[in-house]
């Protein structure tokens, strides 16, 4: 029997901060500061108290590492107020090391 392979090569690692690693958001020129407070359902779980943006807009996540300075596009999923304020963030492309 033969298998046919696939020539396309597998899409890249996407590369996230850490559980409690400090994050911006970053929009129109305006950039959020908080942290990474988890991750549920894809979505990246920012407690950012300043930001308030509504859903389906268009962000970068950005942190530091070891490596340098990331980027992620991601799109706003929600907020939510309770217990604290969060920004719901879905990854909308691969994360690059600027």
């Amino acid at each position: 029997m033969l298998r046919l392979l696939s020539r396309r090569s597998a899409p890249p690692p996407l590369v996230t901060p850490q559980i409690n690693a400090r994050v911006s958001i970053l929009t129109d020129g305006a950039r959020y500061g908080g942290r990474l407070d988890d991750i549920v359902d894809g979505c990246l779980v920012v407690a950012a108290p300043d930001a308030e943006l509504v859903p389906d807009r268009p962000v970068l996540l950005e942190w530091r590492d070891a490596a340098g300075v990331w980027q992620l596009p991601a799109e706003v999923r929600q907020q939510r107020r309770s217990p604290f304020p969060t920004t719901w963030l879905l990854p909308s492309g691969i994360s690059e090391c600027i």
